[in-house]
């Protein structure tokens, strides 16, 4: 193992990276031939615990997973486990990745994957492990500190976690029936510290939601009947749960022609909510005629939810994308960023303490964008916590960094996470050789003063909401939550007082409209919006690309 020290090459500066972690506030670190950052939690004392997947160059390409801590300056801290880190495979298993890392309030760490053996492929259960705060095996959860436990049939795929406010364990992903083709079905399980399944949920502490029912697939199934078909099935990517106990996940749900994205809400037993969309669930194409996924969602204070979808098409254009779930069950404004031009791919979402939004990913030319292609530079996005959402000018290029390393080869963030006294890792790989996908763990730090002041995250009485700011070819118009229902009289003023004739149209989302600025000059104007006695007026800016 290797603390490789990295000096990269800024495409727009951020002069808050922590320049006390690694060197200038970026480090790699090498286990294996190929390393892959999977999660961080990051601890009271500031030290933070790394998970990652280490594969070898072997002919089978065999993977391992492993934890890590590091100190708050970037040092791996020998304390933990062997010399700082714990390598090893899930039991009785030779192949083992890892997907997601929670931290419990005890201190204890518990992790998430799933494994198999090069004899029987299809064996690939749900697996989970306990560890002590110190990186030692947690023989009080499951048997010798590990659960592993399948839904439907032996084939699973898991994908995350989460924790709820009474300290039971959720799980997530999708469960498959090997008896036919593409038969997987959103899965959910809870568990109780002890590394028990928790009977009080669902069937027997699982659910495999069959959409076209809305009931529990395990319920019903048999491995001889061929199970749920594709009109009734998706994956469940990321859960949250809300303020109120309700669960949330997000993921995708097959339409027979495409996997749209998708958004299941339960009651704490497991059962679908009924005031949500009717049946629990909302399902919706963000790309038309591709396969879309929703990929991380975060709960915010408010009961707002933040989601970020993924077009699974190299031939459309991806830009950073985030879609605000309210609290009444409707869209917000859609918010899509651009990293000048390129292919963009958003994998990793915080909401920080102080109400700030951060984005990290990877950005790509079009001639290098397909599946599986890791990213040419990192990218980091911010959106201010002023409660509508803009682009921080103040965050390297108008809320946007990208940025890799010259002699390396592809890049990318996963992860970003807030430490306790809110400075932040952005977690990642790159490659370090390239063309050869031999990879190191990259950990990149930022102070605390990239944060906002708190400001609050109840957007009920706050203003119009402009996205982009600034706009080149057409501009979104948020509406405050609190107007009166009808159409809002629209008027827009140049700098000198004339006013703009405008053509706009109402989109997919609601309470927004969209302004088409194809005709309008470059410049400074007025946007006012009048509903009875109720106005409110903002400025948005207009930058014609050349």
């Amino acid at each position: 193992m290797c603390l490789s020290l990295l000096s990269f090459q800024l495409f727009a500066q951020v002069e808050r990276i922590d320049s006390s972690f690694g060197v200038n506030g970026k480090a790699w670190i090498n286990v294996d031939w190929f390393d892959e950052l999977m999660d961080i939690e990051t601890l009271d004392n500031g030290k933070a615990v790394i998970l990652f997947n280490a594969g070898h160059s072997d002919s089978l390409f065999d993977m391992n997973f492993g934890l890590m801590l590091i100190n708050e300056h970037g040092s791996i801290d020998s304390s933990f486990g062997q010399n700082g880190t714990v390598v090893q495979d899930f039991y009785n298993f030779e192949y083992s990745s890892v997907v997601d890392l929670l931290q419990l309030d005890d201190g204890r760490l518990i992790v998430l994957g799933k494994a198999f053996n090069y004899s029987d492929q299809t064996i690939q259960p749900f697996c989970t492990a306990m560890f002590s705060s110190t990186g030692i095996p947690d023989s009080s959860f499951g048997i010798n500190g590990q659960l592993q436990f399948s839904f439907l049939g032996p084939t699973n795929d898991p994908k995350t976690l989460a924790l709820q406010q009474d300290g039971k364990i959720l799980t997530a992903g999708a469960a498959f029936d090997t008896t036919a083709v593409h038969q997987e079905l959103p899965a959910v399980a809870r568990i109780n510290q002890d590394g028990s399944l928790d009977s009080t949920f669902a069937k027997n502490g699982k659910l495999a939601l069959n959409y076209t029912t809305g009931q529990n697939a395990i319920d019903s199934f048999s491995s001889s009947s061929g199970g749920a078909r594709h009109l009734d099935g998706g994956t469940a990517h990321n859960l949250a749960v809300l303020p109120n106990g309700k669960i949330v996940f997000v993921g995708s749900y097959f339409n027979s022609t495409n996997y749209e994205c998708s958004i299941v809400r339960l009651l704490s037993d497991g059962t679908p909510d009924s005031s949500f969309f009717g049946d629990g669930f909302y399902h919706f194409d963000f790309e038309a005629g591709s396969n879309n996924y929703l990929l991380q969602s975060t709960a915010m204070p408010n009961g707002d939810m933040m989601v970020l979808p993924f077009i699974d098409n190299a031939a459309v254009s991806h830009d950073f994308s985030i879609l605000n779930l309210m609290s009444n069950g409707q869209f917000d404004i859609p918010y899509e960023v651009d990293f000048n031009t390129l292919q963009d791919v958003a994998r990793g979402l915080l909401a920080t303490t102080a109400g700030d939004l951060f984005v990290v990913g990877s950005s790509s030319a079009d001639s290098n964008f397909y599946t599986g292609y890791i990213g040419d530079y990192l990218s980091i996005l911010k959106l201010e916590g002023n409660n509508a959402w803009n682009l921080d000018p103040e965050f390297g290029d108008n809320g946007r960094v990208r940025f890799n390393e010259s002699g390396f080869g592809q890049i990318q963030a996963s992860v970003i996470k807030e430490s306790a006294d809110q400075s932040m890792l952005v977690g990642g790989l790159v490659e370090i050789v390239p063309g050869t996908f031999e990879t190191d763990l990259f950990i990149l730090k930022l102070t605390n003063d990239s944060i906002a002041t708190n400001i609050g995250t109840d957007r009920k009485d706050k203003g119009i909401r402009l996205f982009p700011n600034p706009a080149s070819s057409t501009v979104e118009i948020g509406l405050p939550e609190n107007w009166k229902q009808g159409f809002p009289e629209l008027e827009v003023f140049d700098w000198l007082g004339k006013k703009q004739p405008v053509e706009f149209e109402t989109s997919i989302y609601f309470n927004h409209l969209r302004i088409d600025l194809s005709a309008w000059a470059s410049g400074c104007y007025i946007v006012r919006l009048s509903s009875g006695r109720q106005i409110q007026s903002t400025k948005l800016f207009v930058q014609k690309r050349d």
